[in-house]
């Protein structure tokens, strides 16, 4: 959940049956407050932006649902909210949040944004949809929030004890937010690490020796084609523990890597100061930060710290950080910015790397800035 990209995809997996339907997400001024009749100021930057159907540009379904969640009378709202929202959906929602103590600022914890809603076409009862989690489970402190925070959001005061005394009788049921629906691109990764499955342990380990032959001495792009089906192979390879058995010879120049026993070939990404360098058979750390090689610590642990800087402006929002006047301008410096230090990774210090290791991958895109491989073109 904290990785889907909320879009016409990931509705195709949640809502199979009813995937037409419209997609808002909700940015940091989306309190559920009613802001009158015509589309215009719900289009707004940072307000709730269309992820489907975005051509059509009607918030018809929005504004209804605002308008009886914020202005309805009180004693009216156990019959009217239940045509406009899944109860049963909202009161969960808020609910296992509350458990999990998420701290992100969304309408859990009675602030606004990070949140996506959905209504379908054959069902138009709004569903509330998670977004950003990187707060759960103590990160941010919430092992101590109390129950019941979203009633301080002014919108959902009036609404949260209706949706509990409402939204409990229903039976839960595994619809429509259900993980025993795969999703295109699981059907997709399982076709193509098919070819790798159906291959015996030793024919694996010798296709997957071969191609780190090919890899050595060299930095590779993670969007690298070749890296893309290696990883494939090494998902199969690591769940089948092909070099922990034994059944692959480690090609000459690699050492086995402490984490999983495979060769060590290891990521060098954003991360790096906090976590290392990352295994590219398993995704744990090979190298922990503490045995970095000496005479490129500092300059790795400096680049990571600066990269932090810039990629922190996509998150200001998140962090309870009031956006300037200028933030899509900043969003767009941090951008450029990032593309400098991410090509510094890649034409610089991982080739650095490559004096220690035989082969290096580096991180080439930044979803949150979106910064993608394409705009980095290595000399």
């Amino acid at each position: 959940v904290e990785l889907d990209p909320l879009n016409s995809e990931y509705i195709d997996w949640q809502f199979p049956d009813d995937a037409n339907g419209n997609l808002y997400k909700g940015g940091g001024h989306a309190d559920l407050k009613f802001l009158g009749d015509t589309a215009a100021p719900y289009a707004e930057l940072h307000f709730y932006a269309k992820q489907t159907n975005r051509w059509l540009n009607d918030y018809t379904d929005l504004i209804d649902f605002l308008r009886a969640l914020g202005q309805t009378d009180g004693s009216t709202l156990p019959e009217a909210l239940p045509q406009q929202m899944n109860l049963d959906n909202w009161t969960r929602h808020l609910a296992v949040h509350d458990l999990l103590g998420n701290e992100e600022t969304s309408l859990v914890t009675g602030d606004r944004g990070d949140y996506a809603l959905y209504a379908g076409i054959t069902d138009p009862r709004f569903v509330l949809i998670p977004y950003d989690l990187d707060g759960v489970l103590g990160v941010a402190g919430g092992e101590k929030s109390p129950v019941l925070r979203a009633t301080a959001n002014t919108a959902l005061g009036q609404a949260v004890p209706v949706c509990l005394s409402l939204g409990q009788a229903e039976s839960y049921t595994a619809t429509p937010m259900s993980r025993d629906l795969e999703p295109k691109f699981d059907h997709l990764w399982k076709e193509y690490t098919g070819v790798f499955m159906a291959m015996d342990d030793l024919t694996l380990a010798r296709w997957m020796a071969q191609t780190l032959g090919q890899f050595a001495g060299r930095v590779w792009r993670l969007s690298h084609p070749l890296l893309l089906t290696y990883e494939f192979a090494a998902r199969a390879a690591h769940d089948r523990q092909i070099w922990l058995k034994g059944m692959g010879m480690v090609p000459a120049d690699y050492i086995p890597a402490e984490c999983c026993r495979a060769p060590l070939f290891p990521v060098l990404s954003r991360d790096v100061a906090e976590v290392g360098l990352v295994c590219k058979h398993c995704g744990e750390a090979c190298v922990h930060p503490e045995d970095l090689p000496v005479e490129m610590k500092s300059s790795l642990i400096e680049w990571a710290e600066k990269y932090e800087k810039v990629h922190a402006v996509a998150h200001w929002e998140e962090d309870g950080i009031k956006l300037p006047h200028d933030y899509d301008r900043q969003l767009e410096k941090a951008a450029i910015k990032a593309e400098k230090y991410l090509l510094e990774n890649g034409d610089k210090l991982a080739l650095d790397l490559l004096d220690y290791y035989p082969a290096v991958a580096w991180e080439d895109q930044d979803e949150c800035l979106a910064v993608r491989p394409e705009d980095l073109c290595v000399k």
